[in-house]
């Protein structure tokens, strides 16, 4: 489109972004997974991880990966520490092999 500069556009709101992370956090959890305030999502994230019972400095929020909607509306499954959520998303991807190699097979 003539008139438009996409490039001070693109700036523009990488600048915002960075200005108002809270807005950016709370929009993003809101439209993921349903956790309508920054306070809910605080609380949740004190919770202990569901997989290990440890309470560590990182804890993330973890959802099912919808293969169909990848960015919204997301299954919320609860509280995990980071190690217990990269180790989840790891086992998802090779389920067929893990299970296969502790059934002995």
């Amino acid at each position: 489109m003539p008139g438009i500069d996409l490039e001070y556009q693109k700036q523009y709101h990488q600048e915002w972004n960075r200005n108002n992370r809270a807005k950016v956090r709370a929009h993003k959890y809101k439209h993921r997974y349903g956790i309508s305030s920054l306070e809910a999502v605080n609380e949740l994230k004190s919770q202990p991880c569901r997989i290990c019972n440890k309470n560590k400095k990182r804890m993330v929020i973890d959802h099912a990966h919808e293969p169909h909607n990848r960015k919204f509306n997301q299954t919320y499954r609860g509280v995990l520490c980071h190690s217990c959520n990269v180790s989840l998303g790891w086992f998802e991807k090779n389920k067929e092999n893990v299970n296969k190699y502790l059934e002995g097979n």
